[in-house]
């Protein structure tokens, strides 16, 4: 007993040894741990000074300010009667203010280069003279050989030129001219043009939604309008063209739910009623009024989907061409009249309206001139109520919100 009273002591100062610098290594710990603490706060302090300082110095040097609303203060010097203090603000205003205005591209900005054969010039330069206007445009007209009375400057025509060796020009088309091949080598199309021959109506009247720059081949196409020359119905392209040229040939598709019919509205040159309903999509394609340019090929040769011009005798379409165009300056619209061209049309046994006594269609739609400036779509049109009997009258113009053109 005594032995182990003797022990005990020893063992707790043993034990009292070995517990010392765990305590000891406890308290150098916790004292070090405060100060990693305060150099880790002060390393974050410093950085974010250095970063404010940065920041403000960068705002400081900006001259128009455009990412933020505070206002600075500057003196100015001019004179003692100005004020001494002025906001940097109106300053970046007054600075835009002063740039030159921006200059939209316009015909002055636009070169034509004209190609067309010495043999067909005497009937080339008709059409020409419907829409070029010397006073306001520039262009060239490039010739294989000399023409008659080259010499006398006609002023309603470009300058003539006579285009030179074009051997040295890759150009492989047997039913083409290698002039052809020099004018496309200086040139960039500017539109998707197809080349065709016949009728071109199932073409313009289903026109892409693209602006109309340019027709191709008149000479082996029938006249655009009926019971007129090739260049009578250009001179009359133009009536509309002059009110609202953005908007000419563009097609809406509109439905008369009362009466089941589908309308067709080309703008500036023809509408269609059909009988029946048609998907947006379908009158969307072109009819076949057209051939192909090669004669051994089909429709299926064209790089664009087509239609038949009516697959049920029913279906065939009561086509109105267009007789007057006005702008009414009262209601800022346009009115646009389209008369019935009268053309057999099969019998039909469908219980339904009979669009044949319909004779004329009126159209009213604004001028856009920046429908190309917002992005590609197609125009709505609606079929409004007529008092007069016989007439329908449509409105076309900008899509509202939400509204499409639904079955």
């Amino acid at each position: 007993m005594k032995l182990n009273a003797q022990k005990d002591p020893d063992k707790m100062i043993w034990d009292q040894m070995r517990s010392q610098p765990a305590n000891s290594i406890s308290g150098s710990q916790n004292r070090t741990l405060p100060k990693l603490m305060v150099w880790l706060i002060l390393l974050v302090s410093v950085s974010y000074v250095v970063y404010t300082l940065k920041l403000v110095s960068t705002s400081r040097a900006c001259n128009n300010e455009p990412f933020t609303t505070n206002r600075h203060l500057s003196v100015i010097s001019h004179n003692d009667s100005l004020p001494l203090i002025q906001n940097h603000t109106s300053l970046a205003i007054q600075r835009r203010e002063n740039h030159e205005p921006r200059r939209e591209t316009g015909l002055q900005h636009i070169v034509f280069g004209i190609a067309a054969s010495a043999k067909l010039w005497e009937q080339r330069q008709k059409y020409i003279k419907v829409w070029y206007k010397p006073q306001e445009m520039r262009g060239i007209v490039w010739l294989d050989d000399k023409v008659k009375n080259q010499g006398r400057e006609d002023n309603d025509l470009p300058s003539i030129k006579i285009s030179g060796d074009t051997s040295r020009f890759s150009y492989t088309n047997k039913q083409g001219h290698r002039l052809f091949a020099d004018i496309s080598a200086i040139l960039v199309a500017l539109s998707s043009l197809y080349d065709v021959y016949g009728n071109l109506f199932g073409l313009l009247a289903a026109h892409p939604v693209t602006p109309l720059v340019s027709l191709h081949h008149l000479d082996v196409v029938e006249p655009i309008f009926p019971n007129a020359t090739r260049v009578q119905a250009l001179r009359w392209l133009t009536v509309p063209m002059k009110l609202d040229s953005a908007g000419l040939m563009q097609q809406s598709i509109c439905y008369d739910k009362s009466k089941r019919w589908t309308v067709s509205v080309s703008w500036g040159f023809a509408v269609q009623i059909f009988r029946g309903v048609f998907s947006p999509r379908e009158i969307e394609m072109p009819s076949r009024t057209f051939l192909n340019w090669y004669k051994k090929a089909d429709y299926t040769a064209y790089a664009f989907n087509t239609r038949p011009v009516s697959r049920n005798p029913c279906q065939k379409p009561f086509v109105f061409y267009l007789s007057k165009a006005k702008f009414d300056s009262s209601l800022n619209t346009t009115v646009s009249e389209y008369s019935r061209h009268y053309d057999p049309h099969p019998a039909c046994k469908w219980k339904m309206a009979n669009p044949d006594k319909i004779k004329t269609i009126v159209v009213h739609k604004k001028p856009d001139p920046h429908l190309w400036d917002r992005s590609p779509r197609r125009n709505c049109c609606r079929v409004m109520n007529s008092e007069k009997k016989g007439s329908v009258m449509i409105h076309v113009g900008v899509c509202r919100d939400d509204e499409i053109s639904e079955v």
